[in-house]
């Protein structure tokens, strides 16, 4: 695989040619092929760059979906959305035609900026002040990307193209935050009330790779062990309820959900979207401004 070195490439001989190894399925008795990665998605550099599995949490219950990225290999953008956060940026509302060839995987972003307990930096501009303590994805200017915590593991710099805040962080150091149990109150109002709902959250292996999983079902516990059994090492809940939950593989520009059950069609993210999203391509067609 290919790996960013400052504006060049360097080839690994070595590491996860094949993927991430195999999940140990939290449920029991596991189905056929739980936890076991495949590819997907258009390839960087003759390797395959994004790999998918599916999974159930430990109690149980509906299918969710595991995406792991090979983040170093690939280009991170976050789209702000036409109704918030409020501006005109770089990237917006949804991936151009352009760009949609080089397109490997989009997601959708975390809760709306009023309710998000968190900032938005784009295009050298603090949209929405970035709050310390604060999970967060953070956007590097060579296009490479992670989660952590605000003012701990990152802080603004020239080395920072954009973040996205959402709550706090929902694992740290490999280990759920103690507020999972509050449910309701520090993950999101769900529709209906229930703690279990469409949840979707972002996590980053110890070797910089991003980690997607999103799925039915889910209260906060059962979205971090998930995240957790995938490799995560710090991770952050994003949207959650039905309709807000979308992870797209690309391949040639042609998308394909992670789960069927989904809301939004496949090609979501080529028309308008009011809100934010995730986009991660093959690194050339984009620059990514710097802070």
């Amino acid at each position: 695989v290919y790996k960013r070195q400052g504006h060049g490439y360097w080839l690994v001989t070595t590491g996860l040619l094949a993927g991430p190894p195999p999940l140990v399925p939290l449920a029991s008795p596991p189905f056929a092929g739980e936890g076991q990665w495949s590819a997907a998605g258009s390839q960087v550099g003759g390797s395959a760059v994004l790999y998918q599995t599916y999974m159930r949490p430990a109690s149980g219950g509906p299918i969710v979906g595991l995406a792991w990225m090979n983040t170093p290999a690939l280009t991170t953008a976050v789209y702000a959305g036409f109704d918030q956060p409020a501006g005109s940026f770089t990237y917006t509302t949804e991936v151009a035609p352009a760009f949609r060839p080089q397109l490997v995987a989009a997601f959708n972003g975390g809760f709306r900026l009023d309710v998000s307990a968190g900032g938005w930096y784009e295009d050298g501009r603090i949209v929405l002040p970035l709050r310390d303590g604060a999970a967060s994805l953070i956007v590097y200017s060579d296009g490479t990307a992670t989660v952590g915590m605000w003012g701990r593991d990152a802080a603004l710099g020239p080395d920072i193209a954009e973040v996205r805040q959402n709550l706090n962080l929902l694992v740290d150091n490999g280990t759920i935050s103690p507020t999972v149990a509050d449910a309701l109150g520090a993950w999101g109002a769900t529709f209906g009330n229930g703690t279990s709902t469409w949840r979707s959250g972002l996590g980053v292996d110890g070797a910089g790779h991003l980690i997607y999983a999103g799925g039915p079902g889910l209260d906060p516990a059962g979205l971090a062990r998930l995240l957790i059994a995938a490799g995560a090492v710090r991770a952050m809940e994003l949207d959650i309820n039905p309709q807000f939950v979308l992870f797209d593989s690309f391949t040639s520009g042609q998308p394909t959900k992670l789960l069927p059950g989904m809301f939004y069609p496949a090609d979501h993210y080529f028309g308008p979207n009011e809100r934010d999203f995730v986009a991660l391509f093959a690194p050339t067609p984009l620059t990514l401004p710097s802070g």
